[in-house]
């Protein structure tokens, strides 16, 4: 099996988790993220939304599973979109009590969002039962 194969495997495994399915060992990630992108929101949100589901892929919601400021993930969402990984979609929206309506976002390159996963697989705790 060759590279391009294998990271479609593990990307085609973990697309069917959600973001409450995944138990990650944040601490690891976290210090990564620091010493990689001078950020320690970076790669736990890009981890994040590699596996959202597509009525899960807004910031709010990334932060929620983060347990980040919302500004502080809409502000990593920026940099997936400026790094052409993440477009903006428009997509019927709930109604919402209160507050702006979600900007939902789509990924783009399946390769980097499969590596991306491959990387993060690392990272997860067994389930907790």
């Amino acid at each position: 099996m060759v590279a391009t194969e294998t990271m479609a495997t593990v990307y085609y495994f973990v697309a069917d988790l959600s973001l409450n399915d995944a138990h990650w060992n944040w601490e690891p990630v976290v210090a990564r993220s620091k010493a990689l992108f001078g950020s320690p929101h970076r790669l736990p949100v890009a981890l994040l939304v590699s596996l959202a589901e597509a009525d899960e892929l807004y910031a709010a919601c990334i932060a929620e599973a983060a347990q980040i400021d919302r500004k502080e993930a809409a502000r990593e969402f920026e940099h997936l979109q400026s790094a052409d990984l993440l477009i903006p979609v428009s997509r019927e929206i709930k109604p919402r009590p209160r507050g702006r309506p979600a900007q939902f976002m789509e990924r783009r390159d399946d390769y980097a969002w499969s590596a991306l996963q491959a990387l993060g697989e690392r990272f997860r705790q067994p389930d907790a039962k």
